[in-house]
């Protein structure tokens, strides 16, 4: 896997990719929904991948049956911190890679996620201070599909977003990369899947090498 470029800088996707955090979302969307006397449906955790606060709150009060968007996703925001607090852990080649990079290229994480699960998960996985920017939901106008996470952290990079990698692991992460103008690499969270439109596909961060990400296609034309 080699970008078509040098990359001026590399934004990565936190929930699904760096850190094992979709077991945990699964756990606080089960519980919050046993509590507000629903059934659990595997599709809602489908529909749930990628997606804002706002969206994930209004999918789950739908599901519910209840008209009270914000209720649910302070209930949601509760649970999902405290399922964090019990521990959340890297993926594969997460520490390795952003270890790899650290000091040589320009590096962002850009979530959906709220900035105090953001910094839970990555503390706790052992990876802060391993990137150089952290742009969350509350950062920009419009979360993922939009593109404005992916322009916010190229421009805390101080790089051209056509001149950036992007790693993802949902649907609506590779789109928002992919409009923002980044080269974009899918990882799904999903065994299997393949998000549409992403430029490449690994199974998992450990199938990176730092070396040929960095030098991208040297014998390119410029």
């Amino acid at each position: 896997m080699r970008p078509p470029f040098t990359p001026q800088a590399i934004v990565f996707d936190l929930d699904g990719l760096l850190v094992d955090t979709e077991p945990r979302w699964e756990a606080a969307e089960r519980r919050l929904i046993a509590e507000l006397d629903g059934d659990w449906d595997p599709e809602v955790r489908h529909q749930l991948l990628g997606v804002g606060p706002e969206t994930s709150a209004r999918i789950l009060a739908e599901h519910l049956g209840v008209a009270d968007h914000a209720m649910v996703a302070r209930r949601l925001l509760l649970a999902a911190l405290a399922e964090f607090r019990r521990g959340v852990t890297a993926l594969e080649g997460a520490e390795e890679l952003l270890t790899a990079l650290r000091g040589r290229v320009p590096t962002a994480v850009a979530t959906n996620s709220r900035r105090v699960l953001a910094d839970t998960a990555l503390m706790n996985a052992g990876l802060d201070g391993l990137v150089d920017a952290l742009v969350c939901v509350e950062d920009v106008d419009e979360p993922k599909p939009a593109p404005d996470p992916y322009r916010r952290a190229c421009a805390e990079l101080d790089a051209d977003p056509a001149g950036a990698v992007a790693f993802e692991d949902s649907g609506p992460g590779v789109t928002a990369a992919v409009a923002a103008g980044l080269w974009t690499v899918a990882c799904p969270s999903v065994p299997g899947a393949s998000p549409e439109g992403a430029h490449a596909v690994i199974a998992s961060l450990r199938e990176v090498d730092p070396e040929a990400l960095l030098a991208g296609a040297t014998d390119a034309p410029s």
